[in-house]
C-alpha cells in the first residue's frame, strides 16, 4: 500500500503557489504535490486525471473561485479532503465553506508550521 498523500494546489498567485509548493517539500516524502492549478476550472480537470487526497486551494481566483469548484468537484465523485486559503477573514466566506463540509480554512499569509501540523492530522485520517 502507498502511503504516500497527493496533494493538489490550486492558487492564482504563481508566487504563493510555489512557496506552498515548497513548504509542503518540506514535510517529508509521506505529502506529494501531484498537481497545481491557476484557478478552479482548470483543478477540477485536473482533479478528475490525479485524484488528490486534498486539495489546498484559494477561495477568491478568475474563472471559477475555491467554494464553487469544491461544490463542483464533489458532484463530480472527487472524495479529497479540502483546505481553503483566503486572504480575507469575512464570516460568509467561512460560513460556506463549512457548509461545503471543507476541513479547515486558513488566513494567508500561510502558517505553515499549522500547514504542516494540520497536514499530518489529515494524513492519519485519510490511512486510518
Amino acid at each position: 500500500m502507498n502511503d504516500q498523500i497527493k496533494i493538489m494546489i490550486v492558487e492564482d498567485e504563481p508566487v504563493i503557489l510555489r512557496s506552498i509548493k515548497r513548504g509542503i517539500e518540506q514535510y517529508g516524502e509521506e505529502f506529494y504535490v501531484a498537481a497545481k492549478a491557476y484557478d478552479g476550472k482548470e483543478a477540477l480537470d485536473k482533479m478528475m486525471e490525479c485524484r488528490p487526497d486534498i486539495v489546498i486551494s484559494d477561495i477568491v481566483m478568475p474563472q471559477m473561485g475555491g467554494l464553487e469548484m469544491i461544490e463542483r468537484a464533489k458532484t463530480q465523485g472527487v472524495q479529497a479532503k479540502y483546505i481553503l486559503l483566503s486572504g480575507y477573514g469575512e464570516f460568509k466566506y467561512a460560513q460556506k465553506a463549512v457548509d461545503i463540509g471543507v476541513t479547515k480554512y486558513l488566513l494567508k499569509p500561510v502558517d505553515f508550521q499549522e500547514l504542516g501540523e494540520l497536514l499530518q492530522e489529515m494524513r492519519e485520517d485519510i490511512l486510518a
